[in-house]
């Protein structure tokens, strides 16, 4: 007797859920949407910033040679410790007497700069100092900014980019390093040296690479070889079972979590600072809010720049570090109250006139209750949705003002025990477009395997 399965059509006739030519065209229109998101993925840029701040190792090592020539002071040093300026081996520990770098109030803008130890005025000089970072992709600009009291040596992955031996504060602007720059881990190195007077460092340097594609990406990339094959060759439909299967299992693995919950960008602020309402301004530094009484009135204010973003933004939340006790026994939030109410809204920063007035003039983007509890803790403000329209819409920079109901918040912020991550603004993006074609080819191969199986 012939069995079931012998008069069953197994891969043609009528069993076939579809058509040749049909077949042929669905994998023609998978391959090129493969390709398309995938050379859309690849050619995506990404940019780092590269700031002075607490996390850059320093060193005094000679003591203060205020007024010697940078070439000459520290040079036995120097010679004694190769590597420092061209080695990430070079052991910038503490038990090599390296530090953290120092913030540094100075008397003028930018207010905030870093140093190896003492004040504006008096410290070790010639000062050193080292910093790592990694690029995640290849290198394709960088453009260096600095100021610098008095002279300076800067190294980037041991090549000298910039030197400087005037004897006057130096300033940099829009300066190539991009030869300089490697994929991966870079070094930088500055010797920076005091002629005369105050004393300081402030650097930035802002480099833009092509970053290495997600692994979804990747698999899209090698979903669409096959595809192609199955276009130019007849194959039984047990090949596109087999392909739809293990597709899914990798895509839903790799793109089902970010597909769902999109991904997260954490950014530091360009700038941030306050007003006084007696007029008072600090830019780029201390972001203290007060309200204690009619004479004593501060706005804080900080600006993100949303130029690297690329996808809409769905969540937001702000995250600002307030310090906890000082070393003048103060701390970063004190009131009369138990608790007090910290706002932010859509500020702006008028050329001129009531600039206090300005930073909460606008729309408000959100609010948090304080207290003494968050002293030495990071206060997390969620922003609503009128902020996520303006930051969807700003196509650049956007300047968030705030200010609390009462008392202090965020007292002596921009000084040497303000840690180097303190006003982080966090967004939540919708999912990379690979991410969800990959999950939609895995669900689609689901389907495909499950009606195979009911046949």
């Amino acid at each position: 007797m012939t069995g079931y399965n012998q008069l069953r059509p197994r891969y043609g006739g009528e069993a076939q859920c579809l058509s040749r030519p049909s077949r042929r065209l669905l994998c023609l229109v998978a391959t090129a949407f493969s390709i398309l998101l995938t050379t859309a993925a690849l050619a995506s840029a990404g940019t780092l910033n590269i700031l002075t701040d607490t996390t850059w190792r320093a060193i005094g090592p000679v003591g203060d040679l205020q007024g010697y020539n940078i070439d000459s002071a520290g040079a036995e040093w120097e010679a004694a410790n190769p590597g420092w300026n061209d080695s990430t081996a070079y052991d910038d520990s503490g038990a090599n007497d390296w530090s953290d770098a120092l913030a540094v109030t100075h008397s003028n803008p930018p207010y905030t700069r870093y140093w190896v130890d003492g004040d504006e005025f008096n410290g070790s000089s010639p000062a050193y100092f080292r910093k790592e970072f990694t690029i995640p992709g290849t290198p394709t600009d960088g453009s260096l900014d600095l100021i610098v009291d008095d002279d300076i040596r800067f190294y980037l992955n041991g090549d000298l980019v910039f030197a400087e031996n005037n004897g006057l504060a130096t300033f940099l602007t829009g300066h190539s390093v991009t030869a300089a720059l490697l994929p991966g881990t870079n070094l930088i190195a500055v010797k920076a040296h005091d002629a005369q007077g105050s004393q300081s460092l402030t650097v930035d340097l802002e480099v833009s690479f092509e970053p290495v594609p997600e692994p979804s990406t990747l698999l899209l990339a090698a979903l669409a070889c096959p595809l192609l094959l199955l276009c130019r060759r007849r194959r039984k439909l047990r090949t596109l079972r087999v392909l739809a299967t293990v597709g899914f299992c990798f895509s839903w693995a790799l793109a089902a979590g970010p597909a769902c919950l999109g991904s997260t960008v954490v950014m530091e602020s360009a700038d941030r600072g306050f007003v006084s309402a007696v007029g008072q301004v600090n830019t780029n530094g201390n972001y203290v809010a007060r309200e204690t009484g009619p004479g004593d009135k501060i706005h804080n204010y900080f600006v993100y720049d949303l130029s690297p973003i690329d996808r809409e933004i769905t969540g937001a939340q702000l995250e600002l570090y307030n310090p906890g006790a000082a070393a003048d026994g103060h701390d970063g939030f004190s009131s009369t109250n138990e608790t007090e109410v910290y706002s932010v809204f859509g500020g702006y920063w008028p050329p001129s006139g009531n600039r206090f007035n300005a930073l909460v003039d606008g729309p408000l983007w959100g609010s948090q209750t304080v207290s003494a509890a968050e002293n030495g803790a990071v206060v997390l403000v969620p922003l609503n949705a009128d902020f996520l329209t303006a930051a969807n819409t700003a196509g650049g920079e956007v300047f968030i003002g705030g200010g609390i109901s009462g008392g202090n918040l965020f007292g002596f912020t921009g000084y040497e025990w303000q840690p180097p991550t303190d006003t982080q603004l966090v967004l939540t993006l919708v999912p990379e477009p690979s991410g969800l074609a990959l999950l939609g080819l895995g669900l689609l191969g689901l389907a495909i395997y499950g009606w195979r199986r009911r046949r």
